[in-house]
């Protein structure tokens, strides 16, 4: 792989520093505000939005996890100290 494939492919989707910003934004407000529309609905205290906004940062915080891991074993793919003995 050259250069400039790798660099095209390390550079796209959620490695983009904007993309991870708006994510970890977008997510739990977006779910907070579901959760605050069904509570006002529903006329019960703020539960379901404390619900929905701390599942959405968990899983925010979750697909950050396995992208890096994700990221960390495309980069090292190849290397020797990745490679088997046989």
């Amino acid at each position: 792989m050259d250069v400039r494939s790798r660099r095209a492919t390390t550079q796209q989707g959620y490695n983009d520093g904007l993309t991870q910003a708006i994510t970890f934004v977008a997510g739990p407000v977006i779910l907070g505000l579901v959760g605050f529309a069904l509570d006002r609905w529903f006329g019960i205290r703020p539960v379901l939005m404390l619900a929905f906004a701390s599942f959405g940062v968990v899983a925010t915080f979750v697909t950050a996890y396995y992208e890096y891991r994700a990221k960390c074993a495309r980069d090292e793919e190849g290397k020797p100290w990745t490679r088997r003995r046989v």
